[in-house]
Protein backbone atom coordinates (compact mmCIF):
# COMPACT_ATOMS: atom_id res chain seq x y z
CA UNK A 1 0.00 0.00 0.00
CA UNK A 2 1.25 3.49 -0.82
CA UNK A 3 2.63 5.15 2.30
CA UNK A 4 0.98 8.44 1.26
CA UNK A 5 -2.39 6.83 2.10
CA UNK A 6 -1.47 4.97 5.27
CA UNK A 7 1.61 3.35 6.72
CA UNK A 8 0.43 -0.27 6.96
CA UNK A 9 3.72 -1.75 8.16
CA UNK A 10 2.44 -2.24 11.74
CA UNK A 11 -1.03 -3.50 10.93
CA UNK A 12 -2.11 -6.92 12.19
CA UNK A 13 -3.86 -9.62 10.19
CA UNK A 14 -7.27 -8.79 11.69
CA UNK A 15 -7.21 -5.14 10.52
CA UNK A 16 -8.28 -3.52 7.27
CA UNK A 17 -8.10 0.05 6.01
CA UNK A 18 -11.21 2.09 5.27
CA UNK A 19 -10.84 5.36 3.40
CA UNK A 20 -13.26 8.18 4.22
CA UNK A 21 -13.36 11.15 1.86
CA UNK A 22 -15.05 14.19 3.30
CA UNK A 23 -17.06 16.58 1.13
CA UNK A 24 -14.42 19.22 1.72
CA UNK A 25 -11.93 16.96 -0.02
CA UNK A 26 -10.00 15.81 3.04
CA UNK A 27 -9.19 12.10 3.29
CA UNK A 28 -9.28 10.27 6.61
CA UNK A 29 -7.70 6.88 7.16
CA UNK A 30 -9.35 4.74 9.81
CA UNK A 31 -8.10 1.42 11.16
CA UNK A 32 -11.12 -0.82 11.57
CA UNK A 33 -10.97 -4.18 13.32
CA UNK A 34 -12.59 -7.23 11.83
CA UNK A 35 -14.04 -8.01 15.27
CA UNK A 36 -16.53 -5.15 14.97
CA UNK A 37 -20.23 -5.23 15.77
CA UNK A 38 -22.34 -6.86 13.07
CA UNK A 39 -24.29 -4.51 10.84
CA UNK A 40 -28.06 -5.01 10.26
CA UNK A 41 -27.23 -6.37 6.81
CA UNK A 42 -24.78 -8.91 8.24
CA UNK A 43 -27.36 -10.01 10.79
CA UNK A 44 -29.78 -10.83 7.95
CA UNK A 45 -27.16 -12.46 5.74
CA UNK A 46 -25.98 -14.72 8.58
CA UNK A 47 -29.39 -15.53 10.06
CA UNK A 48 -28.69 -19.23 10.81
CA UNK A 49 -25.35 -18.46 12.46
CA UNK A 50 -26.96 -15.69 14.50
CA UNK A 51 -29.72 -18.00 15.74
CA UNK A 52 -27.14 -20.65 16.66
CA UNK A 53 -25.13 -18.03 18.57
CA UNK A 54 -28.27 -16.92 20.46
CA UNK A 55 -28.98 -20.53 21.45
CA UNK A 56 -25.40 -20.94 22.65
CA UNK A 57 -25.63 -17.75 24.72
CA UNK A 58 -28.89 -18.80 26.39
CA UNK A 59 -27.45 -22.23 27.16
CA UNK A 60 -24.54 -20.56 28.92
CA UNK A 61 -26.91 -18.48 31.08
CA UNK A 62 -28.84 -21.64 31.96
CA UNK A 63 -25.61 -23.55 32.67
CA UNK A 64 -24.54 -20.96 35.25
CA UNK A 65 -28.02 -20.92 36.82
CA UNK A 66 -28.49 -17.22 36.18
CA UNK A 67 -32.30 -17.10 35.98
CA UNK A 68 -35.52 -18.98 36.57
CA UNK A 69 -39.06 -18.76 35.20
CA UNK A 70 -41.68 -16.78 37.12
CA UNK A 71 -45.20 -15.49 36.35
CA UNK A 72 -45.35 -12.03 34.85
CA UNK A 73 -48.26 -11.14 37.09
CA UNK A 74 -46.90 -9.59 40.27
CA UNK A 75 -43.30 -9.38 38.98
CA UNK A 76 -41.56 -6.10 39.80
CA UNK A 77 -38.45 -4.36 38.55
CA UNK A 78 -38.62 -5.83 35.04
CA UNK A 79 -35.73 -4.93 32.74
CA UNK A 80 -35.51 -5.54 29.05
CA UNK A 81 -32.39 -6.88 27.32
CA UNK A 82 -30.57 -6.83 24.02
CA UNK A 83 -27.82 -8.64 22.18
CA UNK A 84 -24.39 -7.31 21.36
CA UNK A 85 -23.55 -9.07 18.09
CA UNK A 86 -19.82 -9.19 17.37
CA UNK A 87 -17.39 -11.00 15.15
CA UNK A 88 -14.85 -12.98 17.16
CA UNK A 89 -11.79 -15.04 16.30
CA UNK A 90 -11.74 -18.48 17.96
CA UNK A 91 -8.94 -20.89 17.07
CA UNK A 92 -8.23 -18.82 13.96
CA UNK A 93 -11.83 -18.99 12.75
CA UNK A 94 -14.10 -15.94 12.52
CA UNK A 95 -17.41 -16.62 14.29
CA UNK A 96 -20.42 -14.70 15.58
CA UNK A 97 -20.99 -14.11 19.28
CA UNK A 98 -24.36 -12.89 20.56
CA UNK A 99 -23.76 -11.57 24.07
CA UNK A 100 -26.98 -10.88 25.95
CA UNK A 101 -26.95 -7.84 28.22
CA UNK A 102 -29.70 -6.51 30.43
CA UNK A 103 -30.35 -2.78 30.31
CA UNK A 104 -29.28 -2.14 33.87
CA UNK A 105 -29.85 1.61 33.71
CA UNK A 106 -33.60 0.84 33.92
CA UNK A 107 -33.18 -0.92 37.26
CA UNK A 108 -35.44 0.66 39.87
CA UNK A 109 -32.56 0.53 42.37
CA UNK A 110 -29.86 1.70 39.94
CA UNK A 111 -29.11 4.87 41.88
CA UNK A 112 -29.04 3.30 45.32
CA UNK A 113 -27.42 -0.13 45.00
CA UNK A 114 -23.83 -0.73 46.06
CA UNK A 115 -22.10 -1.42 42.75
CA UNK A 116 -18.47 -0.86 43.81
CA UNK A 117 -16.08 -3.44 42.38
CA UNK A 118 -12.49 -2.75 43.36
CA UNK A 119 -9.70 -2.68 40.80
CA UNK A 120 -5.98 -2.85 41.49
CA UNK A 121 -4.14 0.47 41.27
CA UNK A 122 -1.55 1.29 38.63
CA UNK A 123 1.18 1.16 41.26
CA UNK A 124 0.10 -2.32 42.36
CA UNK A 125 0.24 -3.55 38.77
CA UNK A 126 3.83 -2.34 38.51
CA UNK A 127 4.87 -3.54 41.98
CA UNK A 128 3.89 -7.08 40.99
CA UNK A 129 5.97 -6.88 37.81
CA UNK A 130 8.84 -5.47 39.84
CA UNK A 131 8.64 -8.26 42.41
CA UNK A 132 8.62 -10.93 39.69
CA UNK A 133 11.84 -9.42 38.30
CA UNK A 134 13.40 -9.76 41.76
CA UNK A 135 12.81 -13.53 41.93
CA UNK A 136 14.68 -15.65 39.35
CA UNK A 137 12.47 -18.68 40.09
CA UNK A 138 9.12 -16.90 39.70
CA UNK A 139 6.70 -17.11 36.80
CA UNK A 140 4.19 -14.44 35.74
CA UNK A 141 0.75 -15.43 34.47
CA UNK A 142 -2.41 -13.72 33.22
CA UNK A 143 -5.69 -15.51 33.93
CA UNK A 144 -8.89 -15.15 31.90
CA UNK A 145 -12.10 -16.31 33.62
CA UNK A 146 -14.69 -17.18 30.98
CA UNK A 147 -18.13 -15.56 31.36
CA UNK A 148 -17.01 -13.97 34.61
CA UNK A 149 -20.10 -11.81 35.18
CA UNK A 150 -22.32 -14.89 34.97
CA UNK A 151 -20.32 -16.63 37.69
CA UNK A 152 -20.69 -14.09 40.47
CA UNK A 153 -22.44 -14.52 43.80
CA UNK A 154 -26.20 -14.97 43.84
CA UNK A 155 -28.40 -12.29 45.36
CA UNK A 156 -29.00 -14.64 48.30
CA UNK A 157 -25.25 -15.14 48.86
CA UNK A 158 -24.65 -11.39 48.74
CA UNK A 159 -27.41 -10.93 51.32
CA UNK A 160 -25.88 -13.56 53.62
CA UNK A 161 -22.37 -12.11 53.25
CA UNK A 162 -23.13 -8.40 53.60
CA UNK A 163 -26.48 -8.25 55.37
CA UNK A 164 -27.90 -6.14 52.53
CA UNK A 165 -31.52 -6.73 51.54
CA UNK A 166 -31.87 -9.46 48.91
CA UNK A 167 -32.63 -7.80 45.61
CA UNK A 168 -35.38 -8.78 43.17
CA UNK A 169 -34.70 -8.28 39.47
CA UNK A 170 -36.68 -9.64 36.52
CA UNK A 171 -36.02 -9.32 32.83
CA UNK A 172 -37.46 -10.13 29.43
CA UNK A 173 -35.59 -11.64 26.50
CA UNK A 174 -34.85 -9.66 23.34
CA UNK A 175 -37.62 -9.93 20.70
CA UNK A 176 -37.72 -13.33 19.02
CA UNK A 177 -35.52 -15.07 21.60
CA UNK A 178 -38.31 -16.86 23.47
CA UNK A 179 -38.61 -19.33 20.58
CA UNK A 180 -34.91 -20.11 20.93
CA UNK A 181 -35.21 -20.50 24.72
CA UNK A 182 -37.93 -23.12 24.20
CA UNK A 183 -35.27 -25.35 22.58
CA UNK A 184 -33.57 -25.71 25.96
CA UNK A 185 -34.75 -28.47 28.36
CA UNK A 186 -36.97 -27.08 31.10
CA UNK A 187 -38.20 -24.19 29.00
CA UNK A 188 -40.11 -26.08 26.27
CA UNK A 189 -43.43 -24.43 27.22
CA UNK A 190 -42.06 -21.01 28.16
CA UNK A 191 -44.61 -18.31 27.26
CA UNK A 192 -43.19 -14.79 27.12
CA UNK A 193 -46.72 -13.34 27.25
CA UNK A 194 -47.40 -14.62 30.77
CA UNK A 195 -43.89 -15.25 32.10
CA UNK A 196 -40.68 -13.34 32.75
CA UNK A 197 -37.27 -14.46 33.97
CA UNK A 198 -36.12 -13.75 37.53
CA UNK A 199 -32.40 -13.15 38.08
CA UNK A 200 -30.90 -15.57 40.59
CA UNK A 201 -27.65 -13.64 40.34
CA UNK A 202 -26.73 -10.30 38.71
CA UNK A 203 -26.36 -10.90 34.99
CA UNK A 204 -24.33 -9.11 32.35
CA UNK A 205 -25.52 -5.53 32.06
CA UNK A 206 -26.77 -5.10 35.61
CA UNK A 207 -24.94 -2.54 37.69
CA UNK A 208 -24.09 -4.96 40.47
CA UNK A 209 -22.70 -7.75 38.23
CA UNK A 210 -19.04 -6.64 38.56
CA UNK A 211 -19.37 -6.45 42.35
CA UNK A 212 -21.02 -9.87 42.56
CA UNK A 213 -18.15 -11.43 40.63
CA UNK A 214 -15.52 -9.51 42.62
CA UNK A 215 -17.00 -10.84 45.87
CA UNK A 216 -17.06 -14.39 44.48
CA UNK A 217 -13.46 -14.22 43.28
CA UNK A 218 -12.28 -12.84 46.64
CA UNK A 219 -14.12 -15.59 48.49
CA UNK A 220 -12.03 -18.12 46.56
CA UNK A 221 -8.60 -16.45 46.53
CA UNK A 222 -8.82 -15.53 50.22
CA UNK A 223 -10.11 -18.95 51.26
CA UNK A 224 -7.98 -21.39 53.33
CA UNK A 225 -7.30 -23.29 50.10
CA UNK A 226 -5.58 -20.39 48.28
CA UNK A 227 -4.42 -18.42 51.37
CA UNK A 228 -4.06 -15.08 49.57
CA UNK A 229 -4.35 -12.03 51.85
CA UNK A 230 -5.17 -8.49 50.66
CA UNK A 231 -2.68 -5.70 51.35
CA UNK A 232 -3.67 -2.69 53.41
CA UNK A 233 -3.48 0.01 50.75
CA UNK A 234 -5.02 -2.00 47.89
CA UNK A 235 -7.56 -4.71 48.66
CA UNK A 236 -7.26 -6.03 45.10
CA UNK A 237 -3.53 -6.64 45.56
CA UNK A 238 -3.15 -9.95 47.39
CA UNK A 239 -0.04 -11.74 48.66
CA UNK A 240 0.67 -15.18 50.06
CA UNK A 241 3.37 -16.13 52.55
CA UNK A 242 4.20 -19.74 53.45
CA UNK A 243 6.20 -20.06 56.67
CA UNK A 244 6.99 -16.35 56.54
CA UNK A 245 8.28 -16.52 52.97
CA UNK A 246 6.63 -14.70 50.06
CA UNK A 247 5.59 -17.30 47.48
CA UNK A 248 2.91 -15.61 45.34
CA UNK A 249 1.01 -12.39 44.71
CA UNK A 250 -1.74 -11.24 42.40
CA UNK A 251 -3.58 -8.12 41.28
CA UNK A 252 -7.24 -8.18 40.24
CA UNK A 253 -9.01 -5.81 37.87
CA UNK A 254 -12.53 -7.28 38.23
CA UNK A 255 -12.15 -10.35 35.96
CA UNK A 256 -8.60 -9.66 34.74
CA UNK A 257 -6.10 -11.38 37.05
CA UNK A 258 -2.32 -11.07 36.91
CA UNK A 259 -0.33 -13.40 39.14
CA UNK A 260 3.31 -13.94 39.97
CA UNK A 261 4.97 -16.50 42.17
CA UNK A 262 6.70 -19.83 42.46
CA UNK A 263 5.55 -22.12 39.67
CA UNK A 264 4.12 -24.88 41.87
CA UNK A 265 2.22 -22.40 44.07
CA UNK A 266 0.79 -20.51 41.08
CA UNK A 267 -0.47 -23.70 39.44
CA UNK A 268 -1.95 -24.86 42.73
CA UNK A 269 -3.92 -21.59 43.03
CA UNK A 270 -5.10 -21.92 39.43
CA UNK A 271 -6.31 -25.45 40.18
CA UNK A 272 -8.30 -24.15 43.15
CA UNK A 273 -9.87 -21.44 40.97
CA UNK A 274 -10.81 -24.01 38.32
CA UNK A 275 -12.79 -25.98 40.90
CA UNK A 276 -15.13 -22.98 41.20
CA UNK A 277 -14.95 -21.22 37.82
CA UNK A 278 -14.27 -24.12 35.48
CA UNK A 279 -11.38 -24.48 33.06
CA UNK A 280 -9.34 -21.27 32.92
CA UNK A 281 -7.41 -19.83 30.02
CA UNK A 282 -4.06 -18.50 31.18
CA UNK A 283 -0.91 -17.23 29.52
CA UNK A 284 2.67 -17.42 30.76
CA UNK A 285 5.60 -15.11 30.12
CA UNK A 286 3.89 -13.03 27.41
CA UNK A 287 0.33 -11.71 27.55
CA UNK A 288 -1.84 -8.60 27.49
CA UNK A 289 -3.54 -7.65 30.75
CA UNK A 290 -5.73 -4.55 31.15
CA UNK A 291 -4.56 -3.30 27.77
CA UNK A 292 -0.87 -3.51 28.74
CA UNK A 293 1.41 -5.99 26.98
CA UNK A 294 3.72 -7.89 29.38
CA UNK A 295 6.82 -9.93 28.56
CA UNK A 296 8.85 -11.91 31.09
CA UNK A 297 12.22 -12.34 29.43
CA UNK A 298 14.52 -15.34 29.78
CA UNK A 299 16.86 -13.42 32.11
CA UNK A 300 13.97 -12.73 34.51
CA UNK A 301 13.36 -9.10 33.57
CA UNK A 302 9.81 -7.93 32.90
CA UNK A 303 8.81 -5.46 30.18
CA UNK A 304 5.53 -3.58 29.86
CA UNK A 305 4.24 -1.64 26.85
CA UNK A 306 1.06 -0.37 25.20
CA UNK A 307 2.26 -0.39 21.60
CA UNK A 308 -0.85 -2.06 20.19
CA UNK A 309 -3.20 0.18 22.16
CA UNK A 310 -1.35 3.35 21.18
CA UNK A 311 -1.22 2.46 17.49
CA UNK A 312 -5.00 1.97 17.46
CA UNK A 313 -5.62 5.61 18.44
CA UNK A 314 -6.92 7.68 15.53
CA UNK A 315 -6.10 11.41 15.28
CA UNK A 316 -9.09 13.70 14.82
CA UNK A 317 -9.82 14.62 11.21
CA UNK A 318 -12.73 16.98 10.54
CA UNK A 319 -13.62 19.44 7.83
CA UNK A 320 -14.06 22.27 10.34
CA UNK A 321 -10.33 22.04 11.17
CA UNK A 322 -9.35 23.09 7.65
CA UNK A 323 -8.00 26.62 7.66
CA UNK A 324 -9.60 27.38 11.03
CA UNK A 325 -8.11 29.94 13.39
CA UNK A 326 -6.14 28.31 16.23
CA UNK A 327 -8.16 30.35 18.75
CA UNK A 328 -11.54 29.33 17.38
CA UNK A 329 -13.77 27.37 19.77
CA UNK A 330 -14.80 23.81 18.97
CA UNK A 331 -18.35 22.87 18.10
CA UNK A 332 -20.23 20.17 20.07
CA UNK A 333 -19.20 17.36 17.70
CA UNK A 334 -15.50 18.19 17.77
CA UNK A 335 -15.59 18.77 21.53
CA UNK A 336 -16.97 15.27 22.06
CA UNK A 337 -14.24 13.83 19.80
CA UNK A 338 -11.60 15.81 21.69
CA UNK A 339 -12.80 14.49 25.06
CA UNK A 340 -12.92 10.93 23.80
CA UNK A 341 -9.48 10.91 22.22
CA UNK A 342 -7.88 12.73 25.17
CA UNK A 343 -9.37 10.18 27.56
CA UNK A 344 -8.02 7.35 25.42
CA UNK A 345 -4.55 8.92 25.38
CA UNK A 346 -4.67 9.42 29.16
CA UNK A 347 -5.01 5.65 29.59
CA UNK A 348 -1.71 5.28 27.75
CA UNK A 349 -0.05 6.97 30.74
CA UNK A 350 0.03 3.49 32.30
CA UNK A 351 3.33 3.20 30.44
CA UNK A 352 3.94 6.49 28.60
CA UNK A 353 5.03 8.51 31.65
CA UNK A 354 7.10 10.91 29.55
CA UNK A 355 3.85 12.20 28.03
CA UNK A 356 2.05 13.09 31.24
CA UNK A 357 2.68 16.84 31.42
CA UNK A 358 1.24 17.35 27.93
CA UNK A 359 -1.88 15.33 28.71
CA UNK A 360 -2.43 17.23 31.98
CA UNK A 361 -2.08 20.51 30.07
CA UNK A 362 -4.82 19.49 27.63
CA UNK A 363 -7.06 18.17 30.40
CA UNK A 364 -7.11 21.66 31.91
CA UNK A 365 -8.92 23.05 28.85
CA UNK A 366 -11.60 20.38 28.44
CA UNK A 367 -14.29 22.83 29.58
CA UNK A 368 -13.62 25.08 26.57
CA UNK A 369 -11.22 23.50 24.04
CA UNK A 370 -10.00 25.40 21.00
CA UNK A 371 -8.83 24.37 17.54
CA UNK A 372 -5.21 24.64 18.65
CA UNK A 373 -5.85 22.05 21.37
CA UNK A 374 -7.13 19.51 18.82
CA UNK A 375 -4.03 20.07 16.73
CA UNK A 376 -1.79 19.60 19.76
CA UNK A 377 -3.63 16.42 20.70
CA UNK A 378 -3.22 15.07 17.18
CA UNK A 379 0.48 15.91 17.32
CA UNK A 380 0.85 14.00 20.60
CA UNK A 381 -0.91 10.97 19.11
CA UNK A 382 1.41 10.91 16.11
CA UNK A 383 4.55 11.32 18.23
CA UNK A 384 3.65 8.54 20.68
CA UNK A 385 2.65 6.24 17.81
CA UNK A 386 5.99 6.83 16.14
CA UNK A 387 8.11 6.24 19.24
CA UNK A 388 6.14 4.44 21.99
CA UNK A 389 8.17 3.89 25.16
CA UNK A 390 8.43 0.70 27.23
CA UNK A 391 8.91 0.15 30.97
CA UNK A 392 11.60 -2.37 31.84
CA UNK A 393 11.92 -3.99 35.26
CA UNK A 394 15.43 -5.38 35.13
CA UNK A 395 16.23 -8.68 36.82
CA UNK A 396 17.78 -7.53 40.07
CA UNK A 397 18.44 -8.27 43.72
CA UNK A 398 16.41 -5.78 45.73
CA UNK A 399 18.31 -3.51 48.13
CA UNK A 400 15.15 -2.76 50.11
CA UNK A 401 15.18 0.94 49.38
CA UNK A 402 12.40 2.98 47.81
CA UNK A 403 13.01 6.53 46.58
CA UNK A 404 10.74 9.38 45.53
CA UNK A 405 11.88 12.25 43.30
CA UNK A 406 9.70 15.33 43.76
CA UNK A 407 9.54 18.45 41.61
CA UNK A 408 7.15 21.31 40.96
CA UNK A 409 6.54 23.93 38.32
CA UNK A 410 5.47 27.51 39.03
CA UNK A 411 4.92 30.45 36.69
CA UNK A 412 5.39 33.83 38.35
CA UNK A 413 3.69 35.72 35.54
CA UNK A 414 0.26 34.06 35.80
CA UNK A 415 -2.24 35.39 38.33
CA UNK A 416 -4.20 32.25 39.21
CA UNK A 417 -1.60 30.78 41.55
CA UNK A 418 -1.55 27.59 39.46
CA UNK A 419 1.23 25.09 39.95
CA UNK A 420 1.95 21.59 38.74
CA UNK A 421 3.79 18.86 40.59
CA UNK A 422 5.41 15.61 39.60
CA UNK A 423 6.94 12.62 41.34
CA UNK A 424 8.66 9.37 40.44
CA UNK A 425 8.67 6.55 42.99
CA UNK A 426 11.25 3.87 42.33
CA UNK A 427 12.70 0.73 43.87
CA UNK A 428 16.47 0.33 44.07
CA UNK A 429 18.44 -2.85 43.44
CA UNK A 430 21.51 -4.45 41.90
CA UNK A 431 21.15 -6.03 38.48
CA UNK A 432 21.87 -9.75 38.63
CA UNK A 433 23.80 -9.98 35.36
CA UNK A 434 25.96 -6.84 35.54
CA UNK A 435 26.14 -5.91 39.22
CA UNK A 436 25.14 -2.32 38.40
CA UNK A 437 22.71 -0.31 40.50
CA UNK A 438 19.34 -0.20 38.72
CA UNK A 439 15.84 1.02 39.52
CA UNK A 440 12.25 -0.11 39.01
CA UNK A 441 9.85 2.77 38.35
CA UNK A 442 6.72 1.68 40.24
CA UNK A 443 4.75 4.92 40.23
CA UNK A 444 4.83 8.16 38.27
CA UNK A 445 2.68 11.16 39.15
CA UNK A 446 1.88 14.38 37.31
CA UNK A 447 -0.91 16.47 38.80
CA UNK A 448 -2.03 20.03 39.37
CA UNK A 449 -1.52 21.43 42.85
CA UNK A 450 -4.69 21.37 44.95
CA UNK A 451 -3.71 24.62 46.66
CA UNK A 452 -2.80 28.05 45.34
CA UNK A 453 0.94 28.58 44.98
CA UNK A 454 2.42 32.05 45.21
CA UNK A 455 6.12 31.25 44.95
CA UNK A 456 8.55 28.59 43.85
CA UNK A 457 9.17 27.71 47.50
CA UNK A 458 5.48 27.07 48.19
CA UNK A 459 5.15 25.00 45.01
CA UNK A 460 8.18 22.86 45.89
CA UNK A 461 7.04 22.43 49.51
CA UNK A 462 3.54 21.31 48.57
CA UNK A 463 5.00 18.95 45.96
CA UNK A 464 7.36 17.40 48.52
CA UNK A 465 4.49 16.93 50.98
CA UNK A 466 2.41 15.21 48.30
CA UNK A 467 5.36 12.99 47.32
CA UNK A 468 5.88 12.02 50.97
CA UNK A 469 2.17 11.24 51.24
CA UNK A 470 2.56 8.85 48.30
CA UNK A 471 5.88 7.40 49.44
CA UNK A 472 4.57 6.24 52.82
CA UNK A 473 1.79 3.95 51.42
CA UNK A 474 4.23 2.47 48.91
CA UNK A 475 6.63 1.80 51.76
CA UNK A 476 3.84 0.05 53.68
CA UNK A 477 3.05 -2.13 50.66
CA UNK A 478 6.69 -3.18 50.33
CA UNK A 479 6.79 -3.86 54.08
CA UNK A 480 3.81 -6.19 53.70
CA UNK A 481 5.47 -7.91 50.76
CA UNK A 482 8.37 -8.77 53.04
CA UNK A 483 6.57 -9.53 56.31
CA UNK A 484 2.96 -10.14 55.31
CA UNK A 485 -0.10 -7.86 55.60
CA UNK A 486 -0.36 -5.69 58.71
CA UNK A 487 -3.28 -5.22 61.02
CA UNK A 488 -4.66 -1.65 61.25
CA UNK A 489 -2.90 -1.14 64.59
CA UNK A 490 0.41 -2.36 63.16
CA UNK A 491 0.05 -0.06 60.15
CA UNK A 492 -0.68 2.87 62.47
CA UNK A 493 2.35 2.10 64.62
CA UNK A 494 4.61 1.96 61.56
CA UNK A 495 3.18 5.27 60.37
CA UNK A 496 3.80 6.92 63.73
CA UNK A 497 7.07 5.30 64.79
CA UNK A 498 8.73 4.10 61.57
CA UNK A 499 10.38 0.73 61.18
CA UNK A 500 9.36 -0.16 57.64
CA UNK A 501 11.22 -3.03 55.97
CA UNK A 502 12.36 -0.69 53.17
CA UNK A 503 14.41 2.44 53.73
CA UNK A 504 12.80 5.47 52.09
CA UNK A 505 14.45 8.51 50.49
CA UNK A 506 12.65 11.71 49.47
CA UNK A 507 14.65 13.69 46.91
CA UNK A 508 14.03 17.35 46.04
CA UNK A 509 15.96 19.82 43.88
CA UNK A 510 15.01 22.98 45.83
CA UNK A 511 17.92 23.91 48.09
CA UNK A 512 15.77 26.42 49.98
CA UNK A 513 13.32 23.66 50.95
CA UNK A 514 16.11 21.26 51.90
CA UNK A 515 17.84 23.90 54.02
CA UNK A 516 14.62 24.86 55.80
CA UNK A 517 13.80 21.27 56.78
CA UNK A 518 17.38 20.17 57.54
CA UNK A 519 18.24 23.17 59.74
CA UNK A 520 18.90 22.55 63.46
CA UNK A 521 15.63 24.36 64.08
CA UNK A 522 13.18 24.26 61.21
CA UNK A 523 13.11 27.67 59.55
CA UNK A 524 9.69 29.30 59.47
CA UNK A 525 9.22 30.75 55.96
CA UNK A 526 7.78 34.15 55.10
CA UNK A 527 4.64 32.35 53.96
CA UNK A 528 3.63 31.30 57.47
CA UNK A 529 0.96 28.88 56.26
CA UNK A 530 3.76 26.63 54.95
CA UNK A 531 5.36 26.21 58.39
CA UNK A 532 3.10 23.30 59.31
CA UNK A 533 4.15 21.42 56.18
CA UNK A 534 7.83 21.90 57.01
CA UNK A 535 7.34 20.73 60.62
CA UNK A 536 5.48 17.67 59.33
CA UNK A 537 8.30 16.73 56.92
CA UNK A 538 10.86 17.16 59.71
CA UNK A 539 8.78 14.98 62.04
CA UNK A 540 8.68 12.19 59.43
CA UNK A 541 12.48 12.32 59.23
CA UNK A 542 13.03 12.49 63.01
CA UNK A 543 10.77 9.48 63.55
CA UNK A 544 12.35 7.64 60.60
CA UNK A 545 9.01 7.19 58.87
CA UNK A 546 10.94 8.58 55.92
CA UNK A 547 14.60 7.83 56.49
CA UNK A 548 16.35 10.44 54.36
CA UNK A 549 15.69 13.82 52.76
CA UNK A 550 18.02 14.33 49.82
CA UNK A 551 18.83 17.34 47.69
CA UNK A 552 20.06 16.84 44.13
CA UNK A 553 21.03 19.07 41.26
CA UNK A 554 18.13 20.01 38.96
CA UNK A 555 19.98 18.30 36.10
CA UNK A 556 19.59 14.98 37.96
CA UNK A 557 15.90 15.43 38.87
CA UNK A 558 13.94 12.77 36.98
CA UNK A 559 10.57 14.34 37.94
CA UNK A 560 11.48 17.54 36.09
CA UNK A 561 9.78 16.17 32.97
CA UNK A 562 6.41 16.08 34.77
CA UNK A 563 6.39 19.84 35.34
CA UNK A 564 7.97 21.22 32.17
CA UNK A 565 7.15 20.40 28.58
CA UNK A 566 10.22 22.01 27.03
CA UNK A 567 12.96 19.87 28.56
CA UNK A 568 14.53 16.75 27.12
CA UNK A 569 12.73 13.52 28.04
CA UNK A 570 15.96 11.47 28.08
CA UNK A 571 16.09 11.22 31.91
CA UNK A 572 12.59 9.78 32.33
CA UNK A 573 12.98 7.46 29.33
CA UNK A 574 16.23 6.16 30.82
CA UNK A 575 14.59 5.68 34.22
CA UNK A 576 11.73 3.75 32.60
CA UNK A 577 14.41 1.35 31.37
CA UNK A 578 15.84 1.04 34.88
CA UNK A 579 18.88 3.27 34.42
CA UNK A 580 19.57 6.26 36.67
CA UNK A 581 22.64 7.74 38.30
CA UNK A 582 23.35 11.01 40.11
CA UNK A 583 25.92 12.82 38.01
CA UNK A 584 26.29 15.82 40.29
CA UNK A 585 26.64 16.61 44.01
CA UNK A 586 23.92 15.54 46.44
CA UNK A 587 23.23 16.42 50.07
CA UNK A 588 21.40 14.33 52.66
CA UNK A 589 19.62 14.82 55.95
CA UNK A 590 20.27 13.17 58.31
CA UNK A 591 23.85 12.98 57.10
Amino acid sequence: MAKCVLDDSNMSVDEVVVMQVLLAGVKQAVIKRLTDVLTPTELKQNFKEVQAAILEELRIWVKYNCFERTPRAGARNILDSRYVAKWKFVDGKRIIRMRMAMRGFKDWDADSINSYAGTASRASQKVLSSEVACHPDWVMISIDINKAFLQGMTYKEIHELTGEAERTVHFTLPPGSAAVLRLIPGYEDFDERSEVLRCIKPGTGTKDAPRAFSLKLASVTQSPACRMVPTTMDREFEVRHDDGRLVAMQVKHVDDVKMGGETAIVHDIIAKLEVVFGKLAYHKQEFTNCGVHHVQHADGSVEMDQDVYVKALIPIQHESLIGASPEAELGPELTAKFWSLLGALAYALMTQHWLAVYVISLQRVTHKPLIIHVRRLNALIRVVQKTPAHILFRAMNCQRQVEAHSDSGFSKEQEKGYGIRGANIMRKGVERCSGDVVYHLVESQCQSHKHVTRSTFSAETLAAVAAADSLIPVGLTFHEIVHGPCSPSQARRLREEGGYAFNSVLTVDAMSLFAAVAAHTVKVPSEKNLAGHLFWLRELLDRQVINTLQWCDTRDMTADCHTKGSIDRAAILSLMKGIFKFEHETKKYPT
